[in-house]
């Protein structure tokens, strides 16, 4: 009997795990890449500066919290834009499911991949503990990056339409100081 094939195998097994985890990684990118899209439309909405909206951006954690930010400019710039409530379904209906998804796949420990597919240690306590091993195929990984590379479509579309809206009227919000 021949080691062969054995060996053949590890190197199989081995490039399934690299091609997993570099689903993950492209998962992880896209995410990334979302946030700093929600943050250049925030700074053209404010017309602010981007190294100045930086300081400010950098400190908000998640696109949850970075949308939210954007419906309230949205709000202030152009208050009665249906816009507005395409923004809040999108927020509602595409970024948090996402967004969970997203953190299991990113955060959770991983079982090296065989065969394409992997092993995520999920464990949360939402108000019950859960705690279990799933098994996640290479595929459904990627087409999470795929899904996300949509949302961030979409939200170009919203956001381009709104600052369209914007730019039409041309009206800043008064500013108000409060000592």
């Amino acid at each position: 009997m021949s080691d062969k094939p054995e060996a053949e195998s590890e190197e199989a097994d081995e490039a399934s795990a690299d091609r997993h985890f570099a689903a993950i990684g492209r998962v992880a990118s896209n995410w990334a890449y979302f946030e700093l899209v929600i943050d250049d439309w925030c700074f053209r909405i404010a017309d602010i500066n981007r190294s100045i909206g930086s300081c400010f951006t950098t400190q908000v954690i998640g696109p949850s919290r970075k949308v939210d930010a954007f419906i309230a400019l949205a709000g202030l710039f152009a208050p009665s834009s249906s816009i507005i409530g395409k923004l809040h379904e999108f927020a509602h209906d595409q970024i948090m499911p996402l967004s969970e998804r997203r953190n299991r796949v990113v955060h959770d420990p991983w079982f090296v991949a065989v065969k394409g597919y992997g092993h995520r240690y999920e464990i949360t306590a939402r108000r019950k503990l859960r705690e279990m091993i799933i098994k996640v195929s290479t595929d459904d990984v990627l087409k999470l990056a795929r899904q996300i590379e949509e949302a961030v479509g979409d939200f170009h579309g919203l956001a381009g339409a709104l600052y369209d809206e914007v730019s039409a009227s041309s009206k800043r919000p008064p500013s108000k100081y409060v000592l």
